[in-house]
């Protein structure tokens, strides 16, 4: 068995886990030489020398003309290159693989992405990306039968430290955890090592954009589901203080813990057929970083079995009024009991990127 990561986003998941060189992997933006080693290339530049002609009137036009060995060379001149032939690329053959079930840790900053689920006509997800270098390495054959599940959603702009998915990867393995062949596999037939398993983690950094990083895996058992099978979920959004009250704001953040009707703290998801909006919040802390002064940073830090649609960011929107006096803690009461607020107030929700979802917990594999 592989040593266990004890780096605390990686302890959550209680499991073996496997990086890239028995070292985390972190998220962008990283340019230590430690980072570099993650798998991306270092780029080389090649430099093409062409001679300038000068634009005085009346220069020598043999000047910019290359030695008689032809060492410099017009870039337009036909003779410069001939053009490759593409060769059609040819199909891969996922028959002469198993494959094999694993849980994925990730991170990335969701600054710039459109949230990290797919969407249709939006190309730049998280996941796109994701499913885009699992296709280019043929891990997977296509996202529909890959068995894949993800343990949650994050919103345009959001980042997140813990995201988890499960899917069904290409092995190099004939048995193992989480080792299984279908019915067409020919892997014991395949020529070749057979006992060294693919190294996800450096190849998947090698094609993901830099501010997407795969942290670890592990193999699971085929019917582990990365969001039904996670016992809990936390998240942090980070504030400066001004003149916020925060003694105020702790004690009216502790009326969040338990189980509560959250439906006035959510974007309600049709699309979903989300009928049920009672959710449990384990704890919720609100912790003041560095000294204590105006530009200090705060970080709400709340932990819960599940949560709905923009639940966090609507619950720190509350939280914020309440700090600037414009609401009183009470109103919390009010918003929590749905037999006497039936629909949701107007207000604004908190924006998304300064919320990151930071970890995950699983009981088991």
């Amino acid at each position: 068995m592989d040593k266990l990561i004890g780096t605390r986003p990686l302890a959550v998941i209680p499991f073996t886990l496997y990086v890239a060189g028995n070292v985390v992997t972190p998220p962008h933006p990283f340019n230590s030489p430690r980072a570099r080693l993650s798998g991306r290339s270092n780029f080389r530049f090649r430099g093409v020398v062409v001679g300038m002609a000068s634009s005085v009137e009346g220069s020598n036009p043999e000047a910019v003309k290359g030695d008689e060995k032809g060492t410099l060379k017009d870039a337009a001149s036909p003779n410069s290159s001939k053009e490759k032939q593409s060769k059609p690329r040819r199909t891969f053959d996922f028959t002469r693989y198993n494959q094999r079930h694993i849980a994925v840790k990730i991170a990335y900053l969701g600054w710039k992405y459109h949230g990290f689920v797919s969407q249709e006509n939006i190309q730049d997800t998280v996941e796109e990306h994701l499913f885009s270098a699992l296709t280019k390495l043929c891990f997977i054959k296509d996202r529909s039968s890959c068995h894949y599940s993800r343990c949650g959603r994050t919103d345009k702009g959001v980042s997140a430290l813990g995201q988890v998915i499960a899917l069904s990867v290409r092995s190099n393995l004939l048995e193992g955890p989480g080792v299984f062949s279908t019915e067409e596999s020919r892997a014991k037939d395949r020529p070749g090592d057979k006992t060294t398993e693919l190294n996800y983690v450096y190849l998947l950094n090698r094609v993901l954009p830099e501010d997407i990083r795969v942290l670890a895996w592990c193999p699971v058992n085929p019917q582990f589901n990365a969001r039904f099978d996670c016992l809990c979920r936390t998240y942090k959004y980070f504030f400066p203080r001004g003149s916020l009250n925060i003694d105020i704001m702790r004690s009216a953040a502790q009326k969040f813990v338990g189980e509560h009707d959250f439906r006035n703290f959510c974007k309600i998801d049709v699309s979903a057929g989300v009928t049920n909006f009672r959710r449990r919040i384990l704890s919720f802390q609100i912790d003041c970083l560095g000294d204590d002064n105006p530009y200090q940073v705060c970080v709400m830090t709340v932990t819960g079995q599940a949560f709905l649609w923009h639940q966090v960011r609507c619950m720190t929107a509350i939280l914020l009024y309440i700090s600037q006096g414009l609401e009183q803690p009470e109103v919390i009461d009010y918003m929590l009991n749905a037999s006497l607020c039936p629909g949701r107030p107007q207000y604004t929700m908190a924006s998304g990127k300064q919320l990151n979802q930071c970890w995950m917990l699983y009981g088991f594999v």
